[in-house]
């Protein structure tokens, strides 16, 4: 027997017919994923420069085929804005579900790993390390806000402390920096490492 349909059912029915259909499509991070899933870097060795063996006018000659997963710049978030870091493609899919970009958040484009190549971040002061084969950098990372302290009669406040700047906080770091990586010219600077122990009549 043919179904009988009222008037609301037709009606019900000619606007389900007449809906546009919407196709979800996949997300920005399935499509990153997607993209880079089974990416590879290959790279080769000379086994003999490897092992220091090579002589002069030696004729054999070998290889070595290193293969691991490729690797993507993602932007992690931090306390003071996003910063790029190289991952393994293997990690995009947790990396992106804890908040990681592809692109940076601040300037919307693929800023390098200097804080101050980022034109949606402010600038802040930097050092570089005076070993000309080095040229590291040192930025001032430390936020400028100072930290509000409760009134209380027994703070001693005599000035014994200096207070800190962009200044006084990259030579502080820098100091460190010269002193574990390039300790002749830390002497030659008169730096001293105060971590390291005191020898008695030394």
């Amino acid at each position: 027997m043919p179904r009988t349909w009222s008037k609301e059912q037709r009606e019900a029915q000619s606007r389900r017919m007449k809906a546009p259909q919407v196709t979800i499509g996949p997300t920005e991070e399935q499509l990153i994923i997607a993209q880079h899933q089974g990416k590879i870097d290959v790279s080769q060795e000379d086994i003999f420069e490897l092992a220091s063996k090579r002589e002069a006018g030696q004729e054999d000659s070998g290889s070595i085929t290193h293969q691991r997963p490729g690797t993507v710049r993602l932007y992690k978030p931090t306390a003071r804005g996003y910063s790029p870091r190289n991952v393994p493609v293997t990690n995009l899919p947790s990396l992106l579900a804890n908040g990681w970009k592809s692109k940076c958040p601040d300037c919307g484009g693929d800023c390098g790993p200097d804080p101050n190549a980022c034109p949606g971040r402010e600038k802040m002061g930097f050092r570089v390390c005076p070993v000309p084969s080095c040229g590291k950098k040192i930025h001032d990372f430390q936020a400028e806000e100072a930290v509000e302290v409760d009134v209380d009669p027994n703070l001693i406040k005599d000035g014994a402390y200096i207070e800190s700047t962009p200044a006084t906080r990259t030579k502080a770091a820098m100091d460190i920096h010269i002193l574990a990586r390039h300790p002749q010219e830390a002497r030659a600077a008169g730096l001293i490492d105060v971590r390291a122990p005191v020898v008695a009549g030394v």
